[in-house]
């Protein structure tokens, strides 16, 4: 878990504090379950919103958008989050948070992987690319990503 610190508002502050005490829950708990009900409420609306914008209108989109959809990645904080479920999910059974969690990040990480696979295959297709069995072409090296050990 990473701590992140937030100024509030003096009402909306009292309110979540007083929200959180009728359901008997800590002010931390109450406000990390409320925020993530409310991403996990809008992740749909932006990936909709950014697939129809991205991925219906090749014809009008520069090579530049192309390959940065090309090159589209994970947060670095959404990859490392997920690879540690992901271990920690091999040594243990998740919570049910945790599980969440793990099952929202991995429909990012498919959803962009659909978006990228889409958007290569519009780059080969203009010759910003090259094709795969280009003799010539030698895919780039991939990053392994590990869970950091604590000291």
């Amino acid at each position: 878990m990473e701590t992140i610190t937030i100024t509030l508002p003096s009402r909306l502050a009292a309110r979540a504090r007083s929200l959180a005490e009728m359901q008997q829950q800590k002010l931390p708990e109450f406000l990390l379950v409320e925020l993530q009900h409310v991403l996990k409420r809008k992740e749909p609306e932006r990936m909709a919103r950014a697939s129809r914008r991205s991925t219906n209108n090749w014809r009008i989109m520069s090579d530049q958008e192309v390959m940065n959809l090309a090159n589209l990645r994970m947060d670095k904080w959404q990859a490392l989050q997920m690879h540690r479920l992901i271990h920690q999910a091999g040594a243990r059974q998740l919570t049910s948070e945790e599980q969440k969690i793990l099952d929202t990040l991995l429909e990012i990480h498919n959803e962009l992987g659909s978006k990228k696979a889409k958007a290569i295959a519009e780059a080969i297709r203009r010759g910003l690319l090259p094709p795969a069995n280009d003799p010539y072409w030698i895919p780039p090296p991939r990053r392994k990503l590990t869970p950091k050990k604590k000291k």
